[in-house]
């Protein structure tokens, strides 16, 4: 059981980290772009902020995540 749940924190951090690295990416272009005008190419980096914060959550919820997990276990 408890190398189920290990696994399962490890892949939902695995997502995340997929998720908000794509997202950034993403939100790179627009912010990069020279065609936008300042406004939104400023929204745009806060997007990339955010995602790159959100890679960084995901990175930490799952390393604290496997710890809490295994200190749950120690009899």
């Amino acid at each position: 059981m408890i190398l189920v749940g290990m696994i399962v924190i490890f892949l939902m951090a695995l997502a995340g980290i997929a998720l908000f690295s794509v997202l950034a990416l993403r939100f790179a272009g627009p912010a990069v772009s020279r065609a936008n005008t300042g406004q939104r190419r400023a929204l745009a980096g806060l997007a990339v902020a955010s995602c790159i914060g959100g890679v960084i959550g995901s990175a930490a919820g799952g390393f604290w995540g496997i710890g809490w997990v295994l200190y749950l276990a120690q009899p």
